[in-house]
């Protein structure tokens, strides 16, 4: 026991900080929801420089303590409202900027500690804190005078008014809901816990195996500065790449670091581990809070990122008392208990999560080839709208420039099939987008026979009736595509998001199946007015409205297949 309470006394720092630090990023992610993310940050900033003013004026027990957890509630409360306004702003580049903060903040304890190590060898341990308290000055002069509130900022996704009216505890609930988000948030705590081992136990291993104090602060070091550099690379590889691969990848070499620093015989095999552990953490360290930014609503977003920040910093504390009671029987079985916990860990994440920043490289391409098929429909539009009126000059040009948009969009497609076939795609994801490929490129083929089908009508064939329904009809394609359009694209900043969009798409098919009947009755009625080509032809161009139609709702069924698969939010 007593050898037990020796230990825990060793883990006792990390112990309170991640107790405090939790707590703090729970309440810091409601607040930045509910009050904003501006005043969250200079609330922040200023809690950080009391704490830090109080350690450098109170020269007390009691000073340096209560000053140590204002400095860390400033810190949670600030780096979790910093977090969330990234979240707002990133778009599509999540975990690069969650990469580039959290490198920023690493960076800063380096450069930190280097100049309070100067400052304290010139003038005292004491005066080294006003390298602290000038910092800290700083931040709250920047974020009183410099921040800009980003809770508005966050990019709008038509159809996506879910959580704005949600409890905080409906947040939370539909967050633990989420397989997905559930796995994340224990890999989280995993992760944090797995960084007490490399806090309270790497320096006293180290130096009972012989090493130098300054050669233990080279290994320390060492996993700082590689994972501190590596971020902002890792979380660019990751929005583009996706989430899964770098974070599975990460947490193995974390694993493989830690027991290369345990089996290592020497200064050089202990920093090289390191150095791998440090790269592990750079892979996953960024990636992890941007997959709850993925999948939840900006409306919830400071509360889930909260959540998740609140789970994971009190790893520090259940690793702190279970390493602390496990290292009684000796370092070998800390070691041992980590680095098995993270192999669980790699499983839970390769078959646990759903990836949601899917890696699709032609989805450029594929949202411009929708928009041209989409200008194509709103040609054909007033194309019908010109017939109508008479005026076959205008769709004859018309009708022209549908043709060079065609050709157009199916220069596109053979790239997409190019890009898609020639990626390292999964079979089936590549199925999927060239099938959704395949049926926007349906609509475009039918817009263009509609178009030719114009040219051979001519406008007095034509009752006013069936005219007008035609009118109608293109009005409803053009609404059904430009929804088609706008879920693609939304596809790519929200998955969930495409979901109201994709059944408008549904809906509005079922206007125009109406519309297609009507249409066929006024066919019917002037059958017998006209000759049996101009019959075909019109017969044609209602058939191929209807077919263009349906193709829309095709594409809209294989959307909502890309969605199921990807989507982790509870909908």
């Amino acid at each position: 026991l007593v050898g037990a309470a020796s230990y825990l006394l060793t883990y006792m720092p990390i112990l309170s900080f991640g107790l405090l630090k939790g707590t703090v990023d729970l309440v810091g992610g409601w607040f930045s929801d509910r009050f904003g993310r501006r005043l969250a940050l200079t609330l922040g900033s200023a809690v950080y420089l009391a704490g830090a003013a109080m350690i450098y004026l109170g020269g007390t027990l009691e000073a340096l303590v209560a000053g140590n957890l204002l400095v860390g509630a400033g810190e949670g409360l600030t780096l979790s409202a910093a977090m969330i306004a990234l979240s707002d702003v990133g778009g599509s580049r999540q975990a690069f900027g969650f990469g580039l903060m959290e490198s920023s903040v690493y960076g800063g304890y380096g450069v930190g500690s280097v100049i309070a190590g100067y400052v304290a060898g010139m003038w005292g341990y004491r005066d080294a804190f006003v390298v602290s308290v000038a910092s800290a000055s700083l931040a709250f002069l920047v974020a009183v005078s410099a921040v800009r509130e980003t809770r508005g900022m966050a990019r709008e996704v038509p159809g996506r008014s879910i959580g704005r009216d949600m409890s905080s505890r409906e947040v939370y609930r539909r967050c633990l809901q989420s397989w997905t988000l559930r796995v994340v948030y224990f890999l989280g705590h995993l992760a944090n816990f797995s960084d007490t081992l490399i806090w309270g136990a790497f320096p006293l291993y180290l130096v009972s195996r012989g090493l130098p104090e300054h050669a233990v602060g080279w290994v320390q070091g060492a996993a700082t500065l590689t994972w501190a550099a590596s971020m902002p690379f890792t979380g660019r590889v990751s929005d583009r790449l996706g989430r899964k691969l770098p974070s599975a990848v990460g947490l193995a070499l974390k694993a493989a670091g830690i027991l290369g620093v345990y089996l290592s015989r020497g200064f050089a095999e202990s920093l090289t581990s390191a150095a791998v552990i440090g790269l592990g953490v750079g892979l996953y360290y960024p990636i992890m809070p941007a997959i709850s930014t993925d999948v939840v609503p900006s409306a919830v977003r400071g509360r889930a990122l909260g959540l998740y920040r609140a789970i994971r910093d009190f790893g520090y504390l259940t690793g702190a008392l279970a390493l602390g009671l496990v290292s009684a029987f000796g370092q070998a079985y800390a070691f041992a208990l980590t680095a098995a916990l993270l192999a669980v860990g790699i499983v839970a994440f390769a078959v646990g999560i759903k990836e949601t920043r899917p890696f699709w490289p032609a989805y450029p391409e594929t949202v411009e080839h929708s928009k041209t098929v989409l200008e194509m429909v709103r040609l054909l539009r007033q194309a019908v709208a010109a017939h109508g009126e008479g005026d076959l000059d205008r769709v004859r040009s018309l009708a022209g420039r549908i043709k060079e948009l065609e050709d157009e969009a199916d220069a596109l497609r053979v790239a997409i099939d190019r890009t898609l076939w020639l990626s390292a795609l999964s079979g089936q994801d590549k199925a999927d987008f060239a099938r959704l490929t395949n049926r926007v490129e349906k609509i475009a083929a039918y817009v263009l026979g509609s178009s030719r089908r114009l040219l051979l009508v001519e406008p007095e064939e034509v009752s006013g009736e069936l005219a007008a329904t035609l009118v109608q009809f293109s009005r409803g394609l053009e609404r059904e595509v430009e929804m088609l359009t706008r879920a693609i694209e939304v596809l790519g900043l929200e998955i969930e998001a495409a979901l109201p969009m994709i059944d408008e798409v549904g809906d509005l098919e079922s206007e125009l199946d109406s519309l297609h009947q009507k249409a066929l009755h006024e066919l019917e009625d002037i059958a017998k007015g006209v000759d049996v080509l101009t019959l075909l032809n019109l017969r044609e161009l209602v058939q191929f409205l209807e077919y263009a139609a349906d193709a829309a709702e095709d594409a809209a069924d294989v959307l909502r297949v890309i969605v199921f698969k990807h989507s982790a939010w509870a909908i």
